[in-house]
């Protein structure tokens, strides 16, 4: 009898999936990126504090994004400048709640290291999702570590040199 009703559950599992009727299951798929490879799609390196952060519907109202101001302190890559402001995927509006799995996290006050390109409306983005983000944490010495992202178990001063065009090349 136990394997009668082991069988029966089994074909009926199999029935739905053979004819698609069990619910789909959707996943994100990302092609994992080192740090030469962030840096070769950035068009700018980082570092700073998050200051601000603020979610908001897109235009459509199909999606929340989160803003996230950064003052910079340092920029290691690319051109400088005192803040940024990225779009995130994610976020809370209105008590609803957004989750992007595989996305960049930040938190207010935290310091952090973020690689920088462009989502195709020109807005600026964490390249990379998670991998382009790290947060900095300084040691009894002062040393500012990277921890997370492509970049884990760096410091700064050891992402700085690696960053540094060769000679002859535009940085």
């Amino acid at each position: 009898m136990r394997n009668l009703l082991v069988h029966s559950l089994l074909v009926g599992v199999m029935t739905l999936v053979t004819f698609g009727i069990a619910p789909s299951a959707q996943a994100s798929t990302f092609i994992q990126l080192d740090v030469p490879a962030l840096s070769q799609r950035s068009e700018s390196v980082v570092q700073g504090r998050v200051t601000h952060m603020e979610s908001a519907w897109n235009a459509s109202r199909t999606m929340v994004y989160t803003y996230v101001t950064l003052e910079v302190s340092q920029t290691l890559k690319g051109p400088a400048r005192q803040t940024i402001e990225v779009r995130v995927p994610g976020g809370r509006v209105d008590g609803f709640i957004v989750r992007a799995v595989g996305t960049a996290h930040f938190h207010m006050n935290q310091d952090v290291l973020a690689f920088i390109s462009r989502w195709s409306d020109g807005t600026p983005r964490v390249t990379g999702y998670h991998q382009g983000l790290s947060q900095v944490v300084r040691d009894i010495r002062g040393t500012m570590h990277l921890r997370g992202g492509a970049a884990n178990g760096s410091t700064v001063a050891q992402l700085a040199k690696q960053l540094k065009p060769e000679r002859g090349e535009q940085p």
